[in-house]
C-alpha cells in the first residue's frame, strides 16, 4: 500500500482523517532506580506504591556513556519497591536513594519506564474501512 505515493504502509498503520480517541487506565509511567544494579542482577529497586504488576513490560534506560546499554524486561513480581525481573541484567545501571538534581541540575538516577498499556482505540466507521 502506498500513501500519497511516498510512504510504504502495511498492517500497522493508523491513518486518521477525522477524530481518533485513545482511552486507557492511567498508570504510573516512570520511576527512578533507588539503588545501583549490576550485570547479572535479576532485581532492581524503585519507589514503592506504583501500580506496576506481574507481566508488565519495562524499559531500563542506560546510565553509562554507552548509548546502547538500555534493557527491556518483564516484571515477575513487584513488592515494596523491589522488582524481580524475568531475566538478569546485561549491563550496570546507576541508582541512588537521593536525587542528584540539586547538586548537578539534573537527576542522573536511571529511569525505568512502564511500557505496558491497556489502550482502546475507537474511530468512526463512516465509509466501511473499519474503526
Amino acid at each position: 500500500m502506498k500513501l500519497a505515493g511516498t510512504v510504504d504502509g502495511g498492517n500497522k498503520v493508523l491513518g486518521v482523517t477525522g477524530l481518533a480517541s485513545f482511552y486507557g487506565k492511567p498508570r504510573d509511567r516512570m520511576a527512578r532506580l533507588l539503588m545501583s544494579s549490576y550485570k547479572g542482577y535479576d532485581t532492581i529497586v524503585v519507589e514503592s506504591g506504583l501500580d506496576w504488576a506481574e507481566g508488565d513490560e519495562i524499559f531500563i534506560a542506560c546510565t553509562a556513556s554507552q548509548h546502547d546499554q538500555s534493557e527491556y524486561r518483564t516484571i515477575v513480581s513487584y513488592a515494596g519497591g523491589e522488582i524481580l525481573l524475568d531475566e538478569p541484567l546485561d549491563f550496570y545501571h546507576w541508582g541512588d536513594a537521593e536525587s542528584t538534581g540539586e547538586k548537578y541540575g539534573v537527576d542522573m538516577r536511571g529511569e525505568v519506564l512502564l511500557l505496558s498499556r491497556s489502550i482502546k482505540i475507537h474511530g468512526e466507521d463512516r465509509d466501511g474501512w473499519g474503526g
